[in-house]
């Protein structure tokens, strides 16, 4: 009996579904039912779907004027234009700009001979320098009677004379110590080149220094030789006339030195700073560390005699310095 009620279920199903078959090819639209001229089922339209009818409008692209952003701005050309076609220059059409670029390339080859040969002519004059300096002093001292140029032979002043008094000497010569001087008139010349160096500085007005027995032509005559014993370390044997390395202040050239005269500990110390003799510096650690040795004469210059005997004895004055930047 079960058996007979699912087969019955089964074709009123089959009958109902029939039914709304035909009744839906029943209730088809003309344009919705093939054309009887051969019309395809692609040429069917469909209605527009919901989720479409939601998306947002597209975005036009953008134009050409300024850009939004400057992430890849500077690698394109200003105003989003391509750069321009290069210059093809033809045998035909172009042939003023090619005579144009022929005379250019022959005014180049004729500059370049001529500095090949400038260069050939002052080749050695290039390792030449020069420099030079005046210092101009307004000297005005103030003396006690103790001190005075006016003191007498027994130590005291002539009658109604001050010790600041301007006094006419027997020989033409004053005790006026009110005057401007050329304290300093140097001329310097240097040749360098990677393995030797020359310097040479004179005083051309030499009128000046704590003594009159200073006024010595020759300030500087050295002779060097630069040995480069690997691309960090390198010595310098210097022979001749020279700035005793002892101290800072004595290397320290008159030319930038911010006062005119060194300080009055040096002065009394050292009453110059140049003497004759022979030393090697040694330079390390990037010019970081330096190590100078050498051997002196003891007598410095400007000292008396000092041209024609530069030393009074047989013994010399050793020094050695190590200094740190």
């Amino acid at each position: 009996m079960s058996r007979t009620r699912l087969s019955t279920g089964l074709a009123v199903a089959l009958l109902v579904l029939g039914s709304a078959t035909r009744a839906q090819a029943q209730t088809k639209t003309p344009a919705q039912t093939p054309a009887a001229n051969g019309a395809t089922p692609d040429s069917r339209t469909w209605p527009q779907s919901p989720a479409q009818a939601a998306d947002p409008p597209v975005i036009p692209p953008p134009g050409p004027g300024t850009p939004l952003s400057t992430s890849g701005t500077d690698v394109q050309p200003p105003g989003n234009l391509l750069p321009p076609p290069p210059v093809v220059i033809g045998a035909g059409a172009g042939g003023a700009d090619a005579a144009r670029v022929r005379e250019l390339e022959a005014r180049v080859a004729l500059d370049e001979a001529r500095l090949r040969t400038l260069e050939s002519d002052v080749g050695p004059l290039r390792h030449l320098r020069f420099m030079g300096y005046v210092q101009l002093q307004y000297l005005l001292t103030s003396n006690d009677a103790a001190a005075s140029p006016n003191r007498q032979p027994n130590g005291s002043l002539p009658a109604g004379i001050t010790s600041n008094d301007t006094v006419a000497h027997a020989d033409g010569s004053t005790t006026n110590t009110n005057a401007f001087r050329l304290r300093r008139t140097r001329l310097g010349a240097t040749y360098e080149t990677d393995v030797v160096r020359v310097f040479l500085q004179v005083d051309l007005l030499p009128s000046g220094g704590p003594a009159s027995t200073q006024a010595t032509i020759a300030r500087n005559a050295e002779l060097t030789g630069i040995a480069h014993w690997n691309k960090d370390i390198r010595t310098e044997f210097t022979g001749g006339l020279f700035q005793v390395p002892f101290r800072m202040e004595l290397e320290e050239l008159s030319l930038f030195r911010p006062f005119i005269e060194r300080t009055w500990a040096s002065l009394n110390l050292f009453p110059t700073e140049r003497d004759i003799g022979v030393h090697a510096r040694t330079f390390a650690m990037d010019d970081h560390l330096v190590v100078d040795v050498g051997v002196l004469n003891g007598q410095r210059l400007g000292e008396p005699r000092f041209v024609m005997q530069p030393d009074f004895n047989s013994s010399k004055d050793f020094f050695a310095t190590v200094s740190g930047k």
